[in-house]
């Protein structure tokens, strides 16, 4: 797929195999064998990075900069860093990063988060031999250290930490079924076993490789079995691949990028390594920002202030909801709420997002999706919980969301006919994102990674191309008749 893909990127811009490999610095016979399929995707992102930056520059040096962002379906975006990313993801991935956040949504609105499922061991079946150093050679070698350093960690009688480094490694590799094995299955099988891992990203795609772990190990993430950081210490990236427990055993990969599919794997338990290596990872943790806060909904203050940090910040917000949202319910409306249901500290959270709400939209603005539907029952979301209210009291929200649609041009809604009714996604272009799930668990995740929003903001357009309902006109006429 990868290969193909590059062949039609590189006939739309007439460029040559020498042409690329000189502005990569490789032989010409390896671009030439990417494009016939007769070499494997290569494994370093950098590498990905240049070709994509050089083809953008040369999309711009012949006019063609369109053509291409027709392809990868980018038509709106502007920044040239964006396209060449946006390049990196078409030319890598079997679906699109949207694609995989739209199924990673399903999974989060279908999912109970209340604990991780014990499954039956499919990896430890015997005990390793005890090992000093041992070397392993090629893909194959590379696979079967790692499952060494898992045996060997799930024979140990200690529960420490796994701290898990990944550093340059592809992100069509997690979509491999051989390469993912390793950060998917024995993942599973170290927190069956009562570890907890940290996850340590680095690489320039790691937004992508986290999203796609996300989608495959979603309740891993949501119980806090899986931690993942940032690290912001570029000197990460001597090595491809490091593993450590602590005190116990370490595993090293090392790639060959003159031979792109030769890799030598270390797995030693010396003493010396083991601790020069845990040195290194705690202080790349030091170094790091956490990624995914998972946040319960007994706290209602922390509750208030993770709304008041989407918006209470400069930059334009997005919501996916199915329903109509909390904040544009008309004060009456929102008091009486709080007269039902006195436990939930509606109308404090209520004034809080009210107020930024109406300052977002008299500044960025901002865009709601909503879910076309039959009205039944009538409904909000609030704090994990879906909330009834009367046809009298929806007819009031419809009309007051009417009304703040005339007033503030930067207000818009769209209506779609796929949304997930029980998951809520808020989002600001500049800070962060919340996916709210409604279900018995009650989890809030928060998302504050820039390079993270920026996905979401994407499958939001996605979801706005896609809309069934647009224009405020049509908007309008569709809400009204909805209290006809």
């Amino acid at each position: 797929m990868f290969g193909k893909k590059l062949d039609v990127l590189m006939k739309l811009l007439n460029v040559s195999n020498v042409e690329l490999a000189k502005a990569v610095y490789i032989d010409p016979s390896y671009i030439s064998k990417f494009r016939k399929g007769e070499r494997k995707l290569p494994r370093n992102s950098e590498f990905l990075f240049d070709i994509c930056d050089y083809l953008v520059s040369v999309a711009i040096e012949k006019n063609r900069l369109n053509l291409v962002k027709d392809l990868l379906a980018c038509k709106e975006e502007k920044n040239l860093e964006e396209i060449s990313m946006n390049m990196y993801e078409w030319l890598i991935l079997k679906n699109s990063v949207a694609e995989i956040i739209n199924k990673l949504i399903g999974d989060i609105s279908e999912e109970n988060f209340n604990t991780y499922k014990r499954e039956e061991q499919k990896i430890l079946d015997k005990s390793i031999e005890k090992v000093e150093t041992k070397y392993y050679y090629g893909s194959q070698g590379n696979k079967n250290c790692i499952e060494d350093v898992i045996k060997a960690v799930l024979s140990s009688k200690t529960k420490n930490n796994v701290y898990w480094n990944l550093a340059q490694s592809d992100s069509s590799n997690f979509e491999i079924e051989n390469y993912y094995f390793k950060y998917s299955e024995l993942t599973r099988e170290l927190v069956k076993n009562g570890r907890d891992v940290k996850l340590i990203f680095s690489d320039k795609d790691y937004h992508i490789q986290l999203i796609i772990l996300l989608y495959n190990m979603l309740t891993l993430f949501m119980t806090r079995r899986i931690t993942p950081y940032l690290c912001k210490n570029k000197k990460i990236n001597t090595v491809n691949t490091m593993v450590v427990v602590d005190g116990e055993m370490t595993a090293l990969e090392f790639s060959n990028y003159d031979d792109l599919d030769n890799r030598v794997s270390i797995l030693t338990n010396e003493k010396g390594i083991i601790e020069y290596n845990k040195g290194l990872l705690d202080n790349y943790i030091r170094d790091s920002v956490l990624l995914i806060n998972v946040v319960n909904y007994e706290d209602s203050e922390n509750y208030q202030n993770i709304y008041s940090s989407i918006y209470g910040n400069e930059g334009r917000y997005f919501l996916i909801e199915g329903y109509f949202s909390f904040y544009t319910l008309p004060e009456e409306t929102a008091l009486k709420i709080d007269r039902e249901n006195p436990n939930l500290n509606f109308w404090k959270t209520y004034v809080k997002a009210r107020k930024g709400f109406i300052s977002m939209l008299e500044s960025n603005g901002g865009i709601e999706i909503f879910q076309i539907q039959n009205v039944q029952k009538y409904n909000i979301l609030f704090s994990g919980r879906v909330i009834e209210y009367t046809k009298e009291d929806f007819k009031k929200h419809i009309l007051e969301i009417i009304r703040l649609l005339k007033k503030y041009d930067n207000y818009e809604l769209y209506g779609s006919e796929n949304l997930r009714e029980n998951v809520s996604i808020t989002i600001n272009e500049n800070c962060g994102l919340i996916i709210e799930s409604y279900n018995s668990s009650n989890k809030l995740i928060q998302i504050t990674d820039h390079n993270l929003n920026k996905q979401f903001v994407k499958y939001t357009f996605n979801k706005i191309k896609n809309a069934k309902i647009k224009g405020k006109i049509e908007v309008i006429n569709y809400l009204e008749s909805l209290i006809k």
